[in-house]
């Protein structure tokens, strides 16, 4: 019995603000380059960020999550695929420093070895960790990711 497949997507509106955001320190930069003030150069530093966020109207974040695994696409990445069946238990995880930032973590089998994924391992009991940029809160998501897992184990 399929469920049909549940998409997280990041709201255009949220990523349009963090453009703007990013173009008004732009513009603020010129300004301050075009009157001859030396610290303007600076506020140029934000010209990255709002190629970033500006991308990211037209690729969102997004999470497409099916019966048989998730997706994890959007922004500059690559779109990655996870199959539940090679996924442990998802989790909240709370960023350390991340003032509030959560992550959704599990421990994925088909993860390359090596120091980084070995000592996360290790040290958190998982090896792979989504950010959540998707405008749903992080439980719901593991709640559904958890939901679907028990469910294709179970077949």
């Amino acid at each position: 019995m399929s469920a049909g497949a549940t998409v997280f997507v990041r709201t255009r509106e949220r990523s349009l603000r963090l453009c703007l955001v990013a173009l008004a320190f732009c513009v603020l930069g010129v300004a301050l380059v075009s009157t001859g003030a030396q610290t303007g150069w600076l506020s140029l530093v934000a010209a990255p960020f709002a190629l970033f966020f500006g991308f990211q109207l037209l690729r969102p974040p997004r999470l497409d999550v099916d019966d048989e695994g998730f997706s994890a696409s959007g922004g500059f990445g690559r779109r990655q695929r996870f199959e539940y069946g090679h996924c442990g238990e998802f989790q909240v995880f709370r960023v350390p420093g991340g003032r509030g930032s959560e992550a959704i973590a599990f421990d994925w089998g088909l993860r390359p070895g090596g120091w980084a994924a070995d000592s996360t391992r290790r040290r958190y009991g998982f090896s792979e960790t989504l950010m959540n940029p998707y405008g749903s809160p992080t439980q719901e998501i593991v709640d559904e990711l958890n939901t679907r897992r028990a469910a294709a184990r179970a077949r």
